[in-house]
């Protein structure tokens, strides 16, 4: 088992006295940060949305169920992972559970090594999700810097290589085969004034799914519209050239 994260806490929702504190006991022994309620009412009322970790909840609980708790937070927005415990399982609250994107549905009487490996999955989870929401806004910030001019460079490098195949790039390109210049003055800024790293990224910063297909190298090949060969990207004039290859060489 991985360590938590510090600022991962197990959120654990019973109405049974006696189930909270024994799984705040044993998890806390395992070095889990934890926080117990009684309801689901009670939970939402000290929800935030930055709050981080798994939520281990019982089926039936007065008020809201646990279904209805997780049903609450996704409807929020909020992807925290969920593991259902119940003593009243049935095969309906399983599927809408698993529907819900839950972890685990566990019957009690459950053993502890299957409800910590649940936890433990549902962190790795988290993690998961937070690197990548992580990745996204520092992506968009230097999407941010980037010129209008070298937006539409960016575009140009996303369609090269949509469902469409290569040819919409190389059909965007002047007749004399020189790319886009990237700034008015015929100057190319510095790589890490930007630093859009990979492929990858500019997939992901386009919004095209189709490019993702594409990417098993740091460069991509562009067909030559006047022969019926594969022409290998070579390098093109300063300041374009200086542009797809902080795209296009930055590993990953």
């Amino acid at each position: 088992m991985t360590s938590p994260g510090p600022a991962f806490t197990v959120y654990i929702v019973d109405d049974d006295p006696a189930m909270r504190d024994s799984l705040a006991l044993m998890l806390g022994l395992l070095g889990y940060a934890t926080a117990a309620f009684e309801s689901a009412e009670a939970f939402l009322a000290a929800w935030r949305d930055d709050r981080t970790g798994c939520v281990v909840a019982d089926l039936r609980l007065p008020g809201k169920s646990g279904l209805d708790l997780q049903a609450e937070l996704r409807a929020r927005g909020s992807r925290i992972p969920f593991v259902i415990i119940t003593a009243h399982g049935d095969v309906p609250s399983a599927r809408a559970a698993f529907q819900s994107d839950a972890v685990d549905f566990l019957e009690k009487p459950f053993d502890d090594t299957d409800l910590c490996s649940a936890i433990e999955r549902g962190m790795q989870r988290e993690g998961r999700r937070i690197e990548s929401a992580q990745a996204d806004a520092n992506l968009e910030s230097r999407l941010a810097k980037l010129t209008p001019r070298e937006r539409e460079v960016l575009a140009l490098v996303g369609r090269g290589t949509s469902r469409q195949g290569d040819r919409g790039f190389a059909r965007d390109q002047p007749a004399h085969g020189r790319g886009p210049q990237i700034a008015p003055d015929g100057e190319a800024r510095r790589p890490e004034c930007v630093g859009v790293g990979a492929l990858r990224a500019c997939h992901r910063a386009a919004g095209l799914a189709a490019l993702r297909a594409s990417l098993g190298a740091s460069s991509f090949e562009i067909r030559n519209p006047y022969h019926n060969r594969a022409a290998p990207r070579t390098p093109l004039a300063s300041p374009w050239a200086a542009f797809t290859s902080r795209v296009t060489t930055v590993s990953e």
